[in-house]
């Protein structure tokens, strides 16, 4: 019993706790500082992924365009097959578009 009335008796000093609470401010300062780089990090991607869906609409429209420029209106069957290759087209463009968002 009398060797806990002398711990309790040695109180921690001020300086320690003064101490503490400077490292809990710097740590949260860090804490801020990697929370703010995150957050631009995340921006700078949503930019880029943002860019690449609107090259890949223009892409979409592209293909679009020359697919039913070149078709000539009097055969069906090269419509039906150039139809055919536009849909081919883009379904690989929408694989290719999955695959780039899937996380990795």
């Amino acid at each position: 019993m009398k060797a806990e009335v002398e711990k309790a008796g040695s109180a921690p000093k001020r300086s320690s706790y003064v101490h503490r609470i400077s490292e809990l401010v710097r740590n949260s300062q860090k804490q801020a500082n990697d929370i703010t780089r995150i957050i631009q990090d995340t921006r700078n991607l949503q930019r880029e992924n943002n860019s690449a869906h609107d090259r890949l609409r223009r892409v979409h429209a592209l293909v679009d365009e020359l697919v039913f420029r070149s078709l000539p209106l009097s055969s069906t069957c090269v419509g039906t097959c150039a139809s055919r290759v536009r849909s081919t087209v883009i379904y690989s463009l929408s694989v290719f578009c999955a695959k780039k968002e899937a996380p990795m």
